[in-house]
């Protein structure tokens, strides 16, 4: 074979490889990192407009999702939570601490560390010793670059600073 001919075929070759790739349809996005849930309620904030407003009441917890979460000291579990719909953050905490006082904040802050918004929520669990954990409280909702929460019942807990796409 000479070297003309088989330069032909390799040409032959890489043309119809291009063409097959070409017609081959491109692979769809990646799913979302989390639901985007259908709501039924209309939500009444977005982003900073959240900001210090009730989730349940502004209908942002509708389409809430857990974003991390942690066993705290007495065994408290805190949730950061985020709504599609709002673009908005809370923590929700389920106390455990049997008479025992709690603060938990949602914070909003610089590529610094600083604080820049804190919305918190106190109690006071009284299971009245039956093991069972108190009701869910919840933390007025934040909004910007990065977000954590923090958690205080005896000893502190906070999540690493998170950076979003809100801010």
């Amino acid at each position: 074979m000479s070297l003309t001919s088989f330069l032909g075929k390799a040409a032959a070759a890489a043309a119809l490889l291009l063409a097959s790739l070409s017609l081959q349809q491109a692979p769809a996005s990646a799913a979302p990192a989390a639901p985007q849930p259908a709501t039924s309620q209309q939500a009444a904030c977005w982003g900073q407009g959240c900001a210090g407003q009730d989730p349940q009441s502004s209908g942002c917890a509708a389409s809430g999702y857990t974003v991390e979460s942690f066993y705290a000291h007495w065994g408290d579990f805190v949730e950061l939570r985020h709504s599609w719909d709002c673009g908005a953050y809370w923590t929700r905490v389920t106390a455990n601490s049997d008479n025992r006082p709690y603060r938990t904040a949602t914070q909003s802050g610089r590529d610094n560390g600083t604080v820049i918004y804190e919305h918190t929520v106190s109690g006071n669990c009284w299971p009245n010793g039956t093991g069972a954990p108190c009701a869910a409280t919840w933390t007025p909702m934040v909004a910007g670059a990065l977000i954590r929460t923090c958690h205080n019942a005896d000893v502190l807990n906070c999540t690493a600073w998170r950076v979003t796409s809100s801010g």
